[in-house]
């Protein structure tokens, strides 16, 4: 059997909206979560056949993925940086962390989920760390034990993370 560390080489070039979806699709198959890749609201404005030519945002847009867990909602946004650092103010909008907040306080599970392209590796970020801080380090992250790795079926197991993050 391969070790964590070679699943990680072999899926570190896929894309990280791609690992997710993986993951996400491994939990609906295993009847674990339903967790849903929501789409930016557009409006076409002129296509041809199956392509679009023109369109444009009709709102901005609150965060890449919901769905439900355990019986919890859960909301995050999956961000890719590179470097050790994570800039909060480069990387998310004011208007995504008002949502992921308004989220927490309602009783869901919110967090960004920050890939480290530059070393393959990915965090849960819960929101409580971004609005306190404007710069997050790779080693602070590690420090916090947030890392989430590949389990031995090739899926990014992010939920395992917020089992562990997140007190039920």
């Amino acid at each position: 059997m391969k070790n964590i560390k070679d699943i990680t080489n072999q899926k570190r070039g896929l894309s990280f909206e791609r690992i997710i979806n993986e993951a996400n699709n491994y939990y609906l198959k295993n009847n674990i979560a339903v967790i849903n890749k929501r789409p930016t609201p557009i409006t076409v404005l002129k296509k041809e056949q199956n392509k679009i030519i023109e369109a444009y945002f009709e709102k901005k847009s609150t965060t890449d993925y919901n769905g439900i867990y355990k019986g919890y909602y859960l909301d995050f946004d999956a961000k890719s940086t590179k470097g050790k650092y994570f800039y909060v103010s480069n990387n998310i909008k004011i208007h995504q962390i008002d949502h992921l907040v308004r989220i927490k306080e309602h009783g869901g599970i919110s967090f960004i989920f920050v890939e480290f392209s530059d070393y393959g590796r990915f965090f849960i970020v819960p929101i409580e760390l971004i609005i306190s801080n404007k710069k997050i380090t790779l080693k602070y992250l590690e420090e916090l034990n947030l890392e989430v790795f590949f389990n031995n079926k090739f899926v990014l197991d992010y939920l395992k993370k917020v089992n562990l993050e997140y007190q039920w």
